[in-house]
């Protein structure tokens, strides 16, 4: 499910984003900030951590 929020970028970053926009890898600036926000999650430990449960030991499997 997508959630709609907004965001204040500087005009170099716009311009930049515009830019990119032209060269028709991405639909929209939705699609870049998306695939943007994506890199930067996968880059960080942060990610590991949300998207991958701890596993759970049973006192069984400590024994066994």
């Amino acid at each position: 499910m997508k959630h709609k929020l907004s965001v204040s970028l500087d005009e170099r970053l716009v311009q930049e984003l515009d830019r990119i926009l032209s060269t028709g890898k991405y639909r929209n600036k939705s699609h870049a900030i998306d695939f943007a926000v994506r890199k930067l999650l996968d880059s960080s430990s942060l990610t590991n951590k949300i998207s991958t449960p701890a596993p759970q030991t049973s006192p069984e499997a400590k024994n066994g």
